[in-house]
């Protein structure tokens, strides 16, 4: 299966992530502390109109996320 990044996937499917493409460690403990560990379930639920933030679903919560964040999480379908 082919990895894209999660600002480029579908409006509600879902997802499960596959790698964090991220150098700084913070942000990958961050990232790992809200949900996004490899492997769990990922969806995303809108984008503004200009897709520069998106809202997202994971462990069923919601998260609004910035694209530069998003281009860093990898997800394969499910």
């Amino acid at each position: 299966m082919t990895k894209i990044k999660l600002s480029e996937c579908k409006t509600n499917k879902t997802y499960l992530v596959c790698d964090l493409k991220e150098e700084n460690k913070e942000i990958i403990l961050q990232l790992k502390n809200l949900g996004f560990s490899v492997g769990e379930k990922v969806e995303l639920i809108k984008s503004n109109y200009r897709k520069k933030s998106f809202l997202v679903k994971v462990m069923g919560i919601n998260y609004a996320m910035d694209k530069s964040i998003c281009d860093k999480i990898l997800v394969k379908y499910e």
